[in-house]
């Protein structure tokens, strides 16, 4: 005999002697009906209640229970004593082993018999709880089917436990029963806890087609209505079936089906009649009659009437009794129903199906590779993988088998859904086609529609199984199904629309491309006023740089400045939670003369982005230069300074340190000042070094504004401001900061000199420090006005006034010894050039070389040794912009001067 066969025979012997002897167990303790539990009494006379049993008669009573009832039976009458306590242990030993599943399973003609069945049972019977209750007829049983004695039970016990312990009309044979439910546990488990619990009405179990939504609840449930756990919470499992069609290797073959909610209706009354045996033609009346049972209703496919009668599938849900709960398998999502949204099985699961199915139709194994291959092509589909092996089977190659089968599915799961969209919707989908992962703002973009008209169709879509979602830091993506980009492939809706998205898309790629291009080659950085950060939104980075493109020296052009407002201001739905938008604003706002809303933009940005450091920069210039709130401009700065790693880019190191001294000078805040820079020659970076002593330099100068300061203490201040622009101009030349600062300087000596007392040898002092310094000072900042200055200087009647002297007399009069035209310098073919740089020197050594620039910007180095009938005091005298007469020559590095004169 077959062995599977034998351990069947075995499995019902032991399991029929298991509940005989309970059965007996519960009678020798001779129980009245009022030691019995009357809830399980009350259930078992409703149950057979045709069957015409005495309710009075213990013994009718215990043939009618069910496994689990016996055991209520037995716990029942041993409460209170120590037999209680073994009674229990050997039900938990039961429902250890599944023991009440197996009493039903076995005896079942559509269930397969597992040999651990058998296992099991000999288990629980093998245990000595057996013993210690009593149950002697059990061991024997367990010794008699080992030594190949084997008992059938009665056929009527076979015959009574066939009956499902939840009524129902699920069919008897399932379309999946070939290869089993494959890779669908942890699906399974989700389900099984939405059914337990009665605080959720309406389940919807949502997947394209294909998929396996049908089979995972049919499976699930078909487990369930034998186990008598299920009774806690359902009375009655009631099934509609509402597709319409069913695909096949031959085609889509139409089916007979329920398609309407008058029908719906129809068969709720004819299914819960047959299974109460009733004769309602109310539907009204039935569910008054039976509004106290905890009923299932399962109806699969109801995407049709969800599409177009929403309303009256709402109407219809809402007048169920309390305790009627709703199972819905739907390609569309059901509104207010808890959604279990179905995958694709996964890679593994998938050539698992595949691999059963094939073995199962009893037909060739294909190799690895194909399996892989079918898997792959079919999108790990359940239906589309039997559908494969189906036309492969029926002798097609694998290849075109893989070609039909995509075709069929997809107009099969999608064809009638996408019909029924709405033309924004259907943008969407070719925009999906052209891009993946695509947020809403780029949708936006690319179809030129609201955020408002983006989200209605987003909404449709979600209903239907056509896309999918997924966040990443708080965003929304969107994607296709896997199986409509094989549609939309084979079948486009719109190619025109196609067309349009990706000529804008790739317009808009090159244009994004190449504004990063642009700053990497200008090597910028985020610490910059034009960095555009790459991973922006392409649309809002081209925007932005349209916005940078309208300076003029650090002004937003008047004449734009409207209509980039505009252009912002419609944008901001959708970039509102960007702080690059909210900073470009900022920069709108400021230069439109709005500072209230300029400071809003720059702290949502900052609010946005805590290490946007531009935009706290952006602010503090607002609150100092606009709102000469010099406070918090210092708070703002002096945070950069700490934070943002002051010295990575000079412009930001210069603008930032500038912003945070002048932030202190201009609250008179001299003392800290100068306790911030007082070791600022230890400072190893030489820019930073040099900015730290220029507004040290700078604070002891303002200290001079103060009027009550003595004599001494002026005189002090003034010279500790000298010495510390030497020693700047000395460590690290003169750099725009400092020459900008010592101009004022220059001022104050000037106007010292003119107004207040002074000793001689203090005031030669300041002299020379003008004497030194001022050349190169004037070279790299002509905000002052030389001749004027040495002029004025030259009139002070201070002891060895070295502004008296001839070279400065030279200088401011111009008496050169030796000039020619400019014509003549033509006729005699000399280059006509202007003095375009004077070397820095220091000390007296004046420099003997300087740079020059012709008319079409050719560059001459002109050395004092070429300077013909002139002397030393002219040379000294040369200021930029003096034309001078040269003969050029090439040179090693360049061109130089053989021949030079100064031209009238």
């Amino acid at each position: 005999m077959n062995l599977t066969k034998n351990n069947q025979r075995k499995a019902q012997m032991l399991l029929y002697e298991l509940e005989k002897s309970l059965g007996q167990y519960i009678l020798k303790s001779e129980p009245t009906l009022d030691d019995l539990p009357q809830k399980t009494i009350l259930s078992i006379t409703e149950r057979n209640k045709d069957r015409g049993i005495n309710a009075d008669s213990i013994e009718e009573l215990l043939e009618a229970t069910y496994l689990d009832e016996i055991f209520h039976f037995a716990l029942e009458i041993t409460k209170n004593t120590s037999m209680s306590k073994y009674i229990n242990e050997l039900m938990q030993i039961f429902k250890l082993n599944e023991i009440f599943t197996i009493r039903n399973t076995i005896a079942h003609p559509n269930k397969k018999f597992i040999n651990q069945y058998w296992y099991k049972i000999a288990t629980v019977a093998s245990s000595p709880t057996i013993e210690i209750i009593g149950l002697d007829g059990v061991q024997k049983a367990l010794i008699s089917s080992e030594m190949g004695l084997i008992e059938d039970p009665p056929s009527e016990w076979l015959k009574e436990i066939t009956s499902d312990i939840i009524p129902n009309n699920l069919p008897k044979k399932l379309e999946h029963n070939i290869t089993g439910l494959v890779g669908r546990t942890s699906e399974e488990k989700d389900l099984l806890k939405l059914l337990q619990n009665p605080r959720i009405p309406t389940i919807g179990i949502v997947a394209s087609g294909g998929i396996g939504k049908t089979a995972l609840v049919l499976d699930l449930l078909d487990k369930l209505v034998f186990q008598p756990k299920t009774a806690e919470w359902c009375d009655a499992i009631v099934f509609i079936d509402m597709k319409t069609e069913q695909l096949t290797s031959s085609g889509i073959k139409q089916l007979d089906a329920v398609n309407t909610m008058q029908e719906i209706n129809n068969q709720l009354i004819k299914v819960i009649n047959n299974l109460y045996n009733d004769h309602l033609v109310n539907l009204d009346d039935l569910l008054d009659r039976y509004k106290d049972k905890k009923l299932l209703i399962f109806i699969d496919n109801l995407e049709t009437i969800i599409r177009d009668n929403q309303t009256e599938f709402e109407n219809f849900n809402m007048s169920l009794p309390r305790d009627w709960r709703l199972l819905i398998t739907s390609r569309i999502a059901i509104s207010s129903a808890s959604i279990i949204a179905l995958k694709e099985l996964n890679t593994k699961s998938a050539i698992h199906l595949a691999r059963l199915y094939t073995a199962k139709s009893g037909k060739e194994i294909l190799s690895d590779d194909n399996y892989k291959e079918v898997v792959l092509n079919c999108h790990n589909n359940p239906l589309a993988i039997r559908l494969t092996l189906d036309l492969y089977i029926m002798g097609n190659e694998l290849l075109q088998s893989i070609n039909q089968s995509s075709q069929m599915i997809a107009e099969f799961s999608f064809q009638n859904l996408i019909e029924k969209l709405s033309d924004n919707s259907v943008k969407i989908l070719e925009a999906l086609f052209i891009d993946e992962n695509i947020d809403r703002i780029k949708l936006c973009e690319l179809l030129s529609l609201s955020i408002d008209e983006i989200m209605l169709s987003i909404s449709e879509l979600s209903k239907t199984s056509l896309i999918s979602r997924k966040s990443e830091n708080d965003t929304e993506y969107f994607n296709l199904s896997s199986s409509i980009r094989e549609l939309l492939l084979k079948s486009p809706r719109n190619i025109e629309i196609r067309n349009e998205i990706k000529s804008k898309l790739k317009k808009i790629n090159l244009h994004s491309h190449e504004i990063e291009k642009i700053q990497s080659e200008r090597g910028l950085n985020e610490l910059h006023l034009d960095y555009i950060p790459d991973n922006l939104n392409n649309n809002l980075k081209i925007l932005i740089s349209k916005l940078n493109s309208s300076y003029d020296r650090y002004k937003i052009k008047p004449s734009v400045v409207s209509k980039l407002y505009s252009d912002f201001i419609s944008v901001k739905e959708r970039y509102n939670n960007e702080f690059m938008y909210h900073r470009s604003m900022g920069k709108i706002y400021s230069a439109m003369r709005d500072t209230d809303n300029a400071i809003k933009s720059y702290e949502y940005a900052i609010s946005l982005n805590k290490n946007d450091f531009i935009s706290i920069y952006l602010l503090a210039t607002v609150y100092f230069y606009d709102n000469s709130d010099y406070e918090n401009a210092e708070k703002l700065y002096y945070q950069l300074i700490e934070h943002a790693k002051i010295g990575r880019n000079k412009w930001f190191t210069k603008v930032v340190s500038n912003g945070y001294f002048l932030s202190l000078l201009y609250q008179h805040n001299y003392k800290e000042v100068l306790k911030k820079t007082n070791s600022w020659e230890k400072i190893e970076d030489d820019f930073i070094r040099g900015i730290f002593g220029t507004y040290r330099a700078s604070a002891w100068r303002r200290k001079l504004e103060n009027h009550s300061l003595s004599n001494d203490e002026y005189k002090n201040s003034l010279n500790n401001s000298i010495d510390t622009f030497d020693s700047v101009f000395k460590s690290n030349g003169y750099i725009d900061t400092a020459c900008t600062q010592a101009i004022k300087l220059i001022d104050e000596i000037e106007l010292t000199l003119k107004t207040k007392r002074y000793y001689d040898d203090i005031a030669s002092k300041w002299l020379n420090f003008i004497d030194k310094h001022i050349l190169n000072i004037v070279e790299n900042n002509s905000k002052i006005d030389l001749n004027t200055l040495i002029t004025s200087l030259a009139e002070r009647p201070i002891k060895n006034n070295i502004f008296k002297e001839k070279k400065w007399n030279n200088y401011v009069s111009n008496d050169f010894s030796n000039i020619i035209s400019e014509e003549y310098a033509l006729t005699c073919n000399y280059t006509i050039v202007q003095i375009s740089k004077i070397p820095e020197f220091t000390e007296y050594e004046y420099t003997k070389y300087i740079f020059t620039e012709s008319e079409d910007g050719s560059t001459y180095l002109v050395h004092f040794t070429t300077l013909v009938n002139n002397n030393w005091e002219d040379w000294k005298s040369f200021k930029p912009k003096m034309k001078l007469a040269i003969k050029p020559i090439k040179a090693d590095n360049g061109m130089k001067s053989i021949e030079t004169h100064i031209i009238e």
